[in-house]
């Protein structure tokens, strides 16, 4: 009898022990939780799997078959006979969230793949929550390949991309990928 109640002393006095050495309390581990999933739990929140949709699908162009041309798959990517969705001169690409997240970084992949010199794009990114307008956090007419947008901690529902100018070489605005997420 008495091993099992020293047995059980020292089973509390050790979770007493590690429990003023826990780095968080069970109130910040519920606020870490929270924000993880305001955050899109630190993953890509603009992809098929994730619920986000093309929200203009009806007006946007696109090249390379159902599977391969949307810029939210998450499949490997085979652009050699397609592989991209488009917008015209003045037209936007709308990508819709299937909730509003938290975010601070949206990657924006564009077609560059021209034999003799990179194309360049002249566009503008919108993003807007469910209850705010468009607010434009960026806008450049050199914008090429991969194109990381950093900004304030934001909540999105809506992201919209719009061909401003079109490219180097022709009116299209020619999108292969987007990526949006919260950054540390």
């Amino acid at each position: 009898m008495k091993l099992i109640y020293l047995f059980l002393c020292l089973v509390i006095h050790n979770v007493e022990t590690m429990n003023s050495f826990a780095k968080y309390t069970l109130t910040q581990l519920d606020e870490i939780k929270q924000k993880s999933v305001i955050r899109g739990e630190y993953k890509d929140v603009a992809q098929e799997s994730a619920g986000a949709i093309v929200f203009n699908s009806r007006t946007v162009g696109y090249v390379g078959g159902q599977k391969n041309s949307s810029p939210l798959r998450d499949a490997i990517y085979y652009i050699i006979s397609g592989g991209y969705c488009y917008a015209g001169m003045s037209q936007f690409i709308i990508i819709d969230l299937l909730q509003t997240y938290q975010l601070n970084t949206i990657k924006v992949w564009l077609y560059d793949r021209d034999p003799t010199f990179i194309r360049t794009y002249d566009m503008q990114l919108f993003i807007s929550s469910s209850d705010t307008n468009d607010q434009l956090i960026y806008e450049s007419n050199i914008s090429k390949s991969l194109t990381t947008i950093k900004f304030p901690d934001t909540q999105i529902k809506q992201i919209k991309i719009k061909n401003r100018g079109g490219s180097t070489i022709d009116q299209w605005l020619i999108l292969l990928k987007i990526q949006a997420f919260y950054a540390f």
